[in-house]
């Protein structure tokens, strides 16, 4: 028996049978994946609870003062009711009163959203032209409802001729904006479309899966995998 045990067989037999195991496959990367799980989990919990609904109730009342002072500022520079099929349907009238605050609230927050962008691909060129476009939309919302509310306060029932300029320039000054900012969009989405055709096309998918091979793998080869270390 002694001698059996003094043999280099017996003596090498516990490294034969001695375990090899490849970094990252123990308890700890256990661990570290399960409260990686329970992070991303929280979060979501966490994103589910932020309402929008508030906004309807800020919304409301705002868009009640801002209609009212922009259909007002509009009956006082000339804005009226006028024919729209004149000769064909003389009935037919509308009350351009109302272009004003649809067309310029709307282009703002069109732009606000834009410049606050985060899911879609928007370059730096469109988000500068949205952001400042939007700033200078509020600001012209609140000087048109500074305007009225003075020119109402005075009992004026026609608005000076600078104000009437003003007021008249703003749906051309809208259209124009809102077609370029859509143009931009446009341009940034094609430019996104062709990079992503671009990689597929350098990386085509595996015929085997079906999956995009990750770069600099060829068709029918596996990837290279570490050797584990004991």
């Amino acid at each position: 028996m002694t001698a059996l045990a003094d043999s280099p067989a017996a003596q090498t037999a516990p490294h034969t049978f001695r375990e090899h195991r490849c970094p990252g496959s123990g308890p700890a990367a256990i661990s570290d994946a399960v409260l990686a799980a329970d992070r991303s989990a929280a979060v979501r919990d966490h994103a589910k609870t932020i309402r929008s609904w508030p906004l309807l109730v800020l919304a409301v009342p705002a868009a009640a003062e801002v209609w009212s002072g922009w259909v007002g500022i509009a009956q006082k520079t000339g804005f009226g009711m006028v024919p729209l099929l004149p000769g064909i349907w003389s009935s037919l009238h509308l009350d351009t009163a109302v272009t004003l605050p649809v067309g310029v609230e709307c282009y703002a927050a069109y732009a606000l959203r834009a410049w606050l962008a985060t899911g879609h691909a928007v370059s730096d060129r469109t988000r500068r032209f949205a952001q400042r476009s939007a700033i200078c939309s509020f600001a012209l919302g609140m000087a048109g409802q500074v305007a009225f509310h003075l020119m109402d306060q005075d009992r004026i029932t026609r608005a000076p001729w600078v104000i009437t300029t003003l007021v008249s320039c703003l749906p051309v000054l809208v259209l124009g904006m809102g077609t370029a900012l859509a143009h931009m969009l446009r341009e940034d989405a094609a430019a996104a479309g062709h990079q992503s055709g671009d990689q597929q096309d350098h990386n085509p998918p595996d015929r085997t899966t079906g999956e995009p091979r990750p770069p600099g793998r060829t068709q029918g080869t596996a990837p290279a995998s570490r050797p584990c270390r004991g």
